[in-house]
């Protein structure tokens, strides 16, 4: 095929020999499955033995790149790696940005097949048309910020990705990090490189991109580009990132049960990041910056500077624990990147020994202190989850291990769907598209997927109309999701978004606010068909979208998921009393109704009707499958 717009190769790399091949990306892999996220499910699904341990040999991990990577489309720069994970058993991808993908790209590959075990630590090594596997004893042990800073001074800037302790350790919910400030996190990636000995991933390439129709591409790319720099709010996104949007976050997501949001905002509000932030770090091809640079130099802990994908998340955590200073929240966040700890996940994960402890389950005793939520038991919790003492190998091994430690009664306290932290909390805001998606997700709770103007309060349907038609829904969906005479049907809008983030995902375009907003499912074909040379619609691009999610499904429904395998949680029916003496229900997005667990079951039974799988099972029906050309996969 023509290696417009990709880099032309997939490899496939054997730990266990150090063995390197690499074949041509097929043409008909292109066509079917368009680039990144999913051309990586298809090749997850061809490589993966159904039943295999997340932590066996045999467990693959493919490294894919979108098919905009490597071009001056604005925000193309999004790395995935495709794999089973050992949170929740199931196969998924965890989502990075930063250099990595595009240098990948420019050394002349598209995805990189993992699989296997190396007798001692090693590094996978790209550079221009060439992979090899290197020893990374002398790097074994060290932690993300010191690995990442040697791996580009050796290799002159490289984009790389790697695991600090947390994933040598195997800990369940350890991460990847991308050039030491973007992340590869949620469900344990981490994990899966540190039980092969795979220390680093590290990129270099010079080759660049070819653009099939160059005047035709940057047409698109310039018109785009002029939108960027003169939408108004321009100047306070770039100055603030996703802190831009702190009034609704603060009243949607950080007011908790231990931290009213007054004192939220006293401590961590826009005036005290602004005093913290040393810049703005922008990914590859990006025109807005949303990551942060913070450095703290005064107070009980060291002076330190670190990187984050968004200053929000120390904040998010922090209300958690009750924990009312910003250098202390922020020193244990950082603490996380550099160990190789999914932050997110840590939230979940470090707040369930609490409600165990507050609940009588787990005693003093257990532990080895009196747990309080503050800085002091956090900090000591984390220590003893990284040296498996005690309690803490329980940790280590996730709710699961808790559960196990605790017994059967802890299950009722798990804030989980498929096995992970919920992060969207719909009593706090309503039952939008990304709480709801939690529950139909390839892979469980996720920042990214089932993003939709749900997040927005109170927009009419006029609004939600123009989101649907913009991100590529067809008439007849539209048609099914207002056909209600109370807003729209949650499950087929979910449906809706699910698939705009997954084209965004293929095309390897960052989907978050500050860039999403100005790209269309007309102007991704648009780019796509210039770029490649593949002309393509936006019937046909979401078409395609759908075939990826399709495949995605039934990676997983052969690994035993089924519908009701992702429970709804409990915790959703009962009401959420906050640090501000309010109490919290779940209702619609209008805000009209009180909802119960039927209403969830309702919601669900459109989604899977809206996919073409079967509401039942959840799995995808053999007129759906022969539909999309995919008769020859199977449970």
């Amino acid at each position: 095929m023509s290696k417009h717009g990709f880099g032309g190769k997939v490899a496939y790399v054997d730990l266990t020999n150090r063995r390197v091949s690499e074949e041509p990306i097929q043409e008909s892999m292109v066509e079917s499955f368009l680039g990144g996220y999913g051309i990586n499910h298809k090749l997850a699904y061809d490589a993966m033995i159904p039943g295999t341990d997340p932590r066996a040999p045999e467990n693959p991990i493919v490294f894919g790149a979108g098919a905009l990577v490597g071009t001056s489309v604005p925000g193309a720069s999004k790395i995935f790696a495709t794999t089973k994970f050992p949170i929740g058993k199931m196969v998924g991808s965890s989502a990075g940005s930063m250099s990595f993908a595009s240098m990948m790209k420019w050394a002349g590959y598209d995805h990189i097949v993992l699989t296997g075990k190396s007798e001692s630590p090693v590094m996978v090594v790209i550079t221009d048309d060439t992979i090899t596997v290197e020893d990374a004893r002398h790097l074994w042990g060290r932690d993300v910020y010191e690995v990442t800073a040697e791996l580009k001074t050796v290799y002159d800037g490289a984009g790389t990705i790697c695991v600090g302790p947390a994933g040598e350790q195997q800990v369940t919910n350890a991460q990847a990090n991308v050039d030491g400030i973007s992340s590869l996190g949620r469900g344990g990636l981490g994990a899966v490189m540190g039980s092969k000995n795979l220390k680093a991933v590290v990129a270099y390439g010079t080759k660049g991109m070819t653009i099939a129709d160059p005047k035709r591409f940057e047409k698109s790319v310039s018109g785009l580009v002029k939108r960027m720099m003169e939408f108004k709010a321009r100047n306070q996104v770039v100055d603030l990132g996703m802190m831009a949007g702190w009034e609704g976050l603060i009243t949607e997501y950080f007011s908790t049960e231990h931290l009213t949001p007054e004192e939220v905002t006293k401590t961590f509000g826009i005036p005290s990041y602004k005093s913290i932030k040393k810049s703005r770090v922008a990914c590859t091809s990006c025109l807005v910056g949303c990551k942060d640079l913070l450095e703290f130099d005064d107070g009980e802990c060291s002076r330190f500077t670190m990187g984050i994908t968004s200053f929000i998340n120390i904040p998010a955590f922090a209300t958690r624990f009750a924990i009312n200073d910003i250098k202390q929240a922020a020193y244990i966040y950082n603490k996380f990147d550099r160990l190789g700890l999914c932050g997110q996940t840590m939230e979940g994960l470090l707040d369930f020994p609490f409600d165990l402890y507050e609940a009588g389950l787990l005693k003093k005793e257990d532990i080895g202190f009196e747990l309080k939520r503050d800085y002091e038991s956090v900090n000591r919790l984390v220590d003893m989850m990284m040296a498996r003492e005690g309690f803490g190998d329980a940790m280590a091994e996730g709710w699961e291990g808790m559960i196990e430690f605790v017994g059967e009664k802890a299950k009722g306290h798990a804030y989980t769907i498929n096995g992970i932290n919920v992060i969207w909390e719909p009593r706090l805001w309503a039952l939008g598209t990304m709480e709801f998606e939690q529950l139909v997700s390839p892979r469980g709770p996720y920042s990214a997927y089932g993003g939709s103007p749900t997040t927005v309060p109170n927009l009419p349907p006029d609004a939600m109309k123009r989101h649907c038609g913009r991100v590529g829904g067809s008439p007849e969906l539209m048609e099914r999701i207002f056909a209600v005479d109370d807003g729209f049907r949650l499950g087929s809008f979910t449906r809706c978004f699910e698939d705009w983030v997954c084209l965004m995902s293929c095309m390897g375009v960052c989907n978050r606010a500050g860039n999403d907003r100005y790209y269309s499912a007309g102007l991704l074909a648009e780019l796509y068909s210039a770029a490649t040379g593949h002309d393509i619609d936006v019937p046909s691009v979401m078409k395609a979208v759908e075939r990826v999610w399709t495949i995605s499904r039934m990676t997983n429904v052969r690994e035993g998921v089924l519908r009701d395998d992702s429970q709804i949680p409990q915790q959703w029916f009962k009401a959420l009393k906050t640090a501000d003496d309010k109490e919290h229900v779940m209702k619609d997005y209008y805000k009209k109704k009180l909802l119960r667990k039927e209403d969830v079951q309702d919601a669900l039974d459109d989604y899977y009707e809206c996919r073409g799988w079967d509401k039942k099972t959840g799995i995808p029906t053999k007129e759906k499958l022969a539909e999309l050309g995919l008769d020859d996969i199977r449970p």
